[in-house]
């Protein structure tokens, strides 16, 4: 099973889709058990999608690597 160190590790990766259907339910099986790195993922998905209202558009390429700059700063 995934642990919260994985989750922390991959999450823009899991954000963006990038895993095949067996990694992501197991991070879906983490996450409905831990409500620590629920809150963390639900909190980043509604980031993006407040940038994505106010911009009008998918955030730009960059911001992937400033999202893993500013993750440890959480809500």
């Amino acid at each position: 099973m995934i642990n919260c160190q994985a989750v922390l590790r991959n999450l823009f990766e899991l954000l963006d889709n990038e895993f095949g259907k067996t990694n992501a339910d197991e991070f879906e099986k983490h996450l409905a058990l831990c409500r620590k790195c629920c809150d963390r993922v639900e909190f980043h998905k509604a980031a993006r999608n407040r940038l994505r209202q106010k911009a009008g558009a998918a955030p730009p390429d960059g911001f992937k690597g400033l999202e893993k700059v500013l993750a440890p700063f959480g809500k």
